[in-house]
Order: structure tokens, then sequence, then C-alpha cells
């Protein structure tokens, strides 16, 4: 499906009309979410499906550490004062000028960002679970934190339906910046900090299934992502 999204862009300075060649592949209502984004005004607008391997990225980021996609997770949480559990991610997300929305977006897909001049819209899939569902809206954060261009070109992002393995790569692709969202988005849900002191609070033993169903619950969080979690801290071996 092709269309043509009118929109006004903000370009050296000055303001300008300009009009988009959008190609949506896929459901109509990914198309539908996107026509109720008017106010994100765009240069070029580009559908990318990520990941893929097609070769051409809309942004290439400096490659972070873990240590360092860590810290910039807690800045996140600090700067919105959502730093607690469980994370309330919608209101974080509201805070950073990111609406967000449950949509029909079929089996295939998890969830969309469509991003621009620091402010954008996360759809997410309104047949998942709930704790999938904060997982994806935590994964667009990161695309939105980490990986957009600080212009005023409109960039869209589609995250296919992935299983993640305790290194943060998916199993749809290694991408760098898909592994950066990935860690990104738990570290938003389970801070590391905030899930020690629960730990040390309630003397959990973490061999223990109920341990972690419990610390699951605590952060709204679905038992396997709070053990992959928790591997990747190092508290659990």
């Amino acid at each position: 499906m092709e269309m043509t999204w009118p929109s006004s862009c903000v370009e050296g300075g000055e303001q300008c009309s300009c009009a988009v060649a959008l190609v949506v592949v896929g459901h109509g209502a990914r198309a539908a979410f996107l026509h109720r984004q008017p106010r994100l005004g765009a240069v070029q607008l580009r559908a990318y499906i990520l990941p893929q391997g097609s070769g051409e990225e809309p942004h290439i980021g400096m490659t972070m550490t873990h240590e360092e996609v860590e810290e910039r997770a807690e800045q996140v949480l600090r700067k919105t004062d959502t730093y607690r559990e469980p994370v309330p991610i919608e209101v974080l997300a509201q805070r950073l000028n990111l609406t967000t929305e449950a949509a029909a977006l079929g089996q295939d897909v998890s969830g969309m960002l469509v991003a621009a001049h620091e402010r954008g819209a996360i759809a997410y899939n309104s047949t998942h679970t709930h704790v999938r569902q904060r997982v994806t809206i935590a994964h667009e954060i990161g695309r939105f934190v980490l990986h957009l261009k600080k212009n005023c070109r409109t960039q869209l992002f589609i995250d296919r339906y992935v299983v993640f393995r305790p290194d943060g790569i998916s199993t749809a692709g290694s991408d760098h910046k898909e592994v950066q969202a990935n860690l990104f988005g738990a570290a938003l849900l389970v801070p590391g900090s905030l899930v020690r002191i629960e730990i040390r609070k309630h003397d959990l033993d973490l061999e223990d299934e109920g341990a972690l169903s419990f610390l699951a619950k605590r952060f709204q969080v679905s038992t396997a992502a709070m053990t992959l979690r928790l591997i990747n801290l190092g508290v659990l071996r």
C-alpha cells in the first residue's frame, strides 16, 4: 500500500511544507496508526522492517558497552521520575514525549515506533499479554533514546516478534542496535540496583522458582524475562 503523507517540517531554521511517499507493508492497522500521527513532520520517511539485514539502516550509532546501556537506562528512569518498581513504562514514555497505543499489528509484529523532532508514537500489539506489551514499549523507548537521529527526518521502526537469549541477541538477528534496544528495554523494566534491593530485602533464594515468580510479579515482567535479566546481571547462574 502506498500513500502520500502531507506534512510540515523544519529545515535550515525555516518552516516548509512537504509531501512524503510512505510504503506501508502488511496490515491496514499499521497504516491507520501512522495516519493518526500528523504532528510528526518529515523531510523523508522510509519504512524499515528491523532486523532484516537489508544493508541500510536509518542511523548508525556508536557501539555501546552493556555497562553504558545500563547507565543510560538508569539516567532515563531518574530523569523521568520513574525509578521505582514496577516501572510505570507508559508514564515514562509520556514524559519522553512519546504516546503509546494498542493496535492490531498482526501476528508477525510486536511494535512500531514513528518519531521525529524528539517526540514520537509507539504502537504495541493489542493481542499480546500485558507483560509482553511492556517489553515491547520498553524496546521501542530504547530505539527512541539510543538510535533516533536528532533532526527533522521522520523515522519508522517496525519490530517483529523475537525470542531473546541471555546475551541480548535475538533469534531474528545479531544487529548491534537490536541488541542495544533489547538490553536497554530490560534495564528499564528491571533496574539492576532495584532488583538487587528486592533480593536482599526478602532474602530470596534464586534457585527457588517461587522467588523468580515473586520478582517477576513485582516488576511486571514474565518469569522467563526476569530469569534472563538476572543472568545478564550476573546474580543468577
